[in-house]
């Protein structure tokens, strides 16, 4: 995963967020890997001859390697997103000849 920040130095989450140089905001890129799975469910329902209508419930979880997010080769402390959890629900109408 990759966030764009503003600030000029590595520091605290805070420090980062709050920082700027010369009164200018500058962009930093933060990377912190993550393993993700998203098990889910599907229905499908033949509506008509080129129509279908689908139907898909799932869970997104996330593992975090580490708890830190890095700049460079430098370590931010306090980040956000250690990891998340979130349902999934979708509906699909997919059609063809």
């Amino acid at each position: 995963m990759e966030l764009t920040l503003i600030h000029n130095e590595p520091g605290s989450f805070e420090d980062i967020i709050d920082g700027k140089k010369n009164g200018e905001p500058i962009a930093i890129n933060a990377s912190k890997g993550f393993l993700t799975l998203k098990p889910k469910a599907s229905l499908n329902y033949k509506a008509t001859d080129f129509m279908v209508l689908k139907l898909n419930a799932g869970y997104l979880i996330t593992f975090s390697f580490d708890d830190d997010w890095k700049i460079g080769d430098k370590t931010v402390k306090d980040g956000p997103l250690s990891n998340f959890h979130a349902p999934h629900l979708s509906l699909q109408v997919p059609f063809g000849f």
